[in-house]
């Protein structure tokens, strides 16, 4: 749910047009409209954080939570708020903090912030293997 899309596409200069016509919740619906996984993993996602169903639409580009006749729909503008609020609720530090386990973490909180302390190790050997 904190994913941005792609910068470029190495010699596609009409993906490279679309993309940055895009913003980062316009990519997410094109993606999971468009591939099966990335479809489950994302609706995985919602559901893990807000306990609710989510359905996904392209036009108008929306997210609704829960039982469509609920009508709880999350635009652009509410997604981004969305992420920040699970940001905090979840501890889930931004690059360059220290990210620090706490004792009332949950387990599956502590087991996500140590999964993004060994991305972080992996993505500094590979800039140092690449420096």
């Amino acid at each position: 749910m904190t994913a941005t899309k792609p910068n470029q596409v190495k010699g596609d200069d009409e993906l490279n047009e679309l993309l940055e016509s895009l913003s980062d919740f316009q990519y997410l619906l094109l993606m999971v409209s468009m591939d099966a996984q990335i479809n489950s993993l994302v609706k995985s996602a919602f559901f893990f954080f807000t306990h609710s169903n989510a359905t996904f639409s392209l036009d108008p580009p929306s997210i609704m939570l829960g039982p469509l006749e609920e009508k709880h729909i999350l635009d652009e503008k509410h997604f981004y708020d969305l992420q920040r609020v699970l940001k905090r609720m979840y501890f889930i530090e931004q690059e360059g903090e220290e990210i620090i386990i706490y004792d009332d973490d949950s387990p599956a909180v502590k087991k996500l912030k140590m999964k993004m302390r060994e991305n972080r190790e992996k993505v500094a050997r590979a800039k140092a293997k690449k420096a």
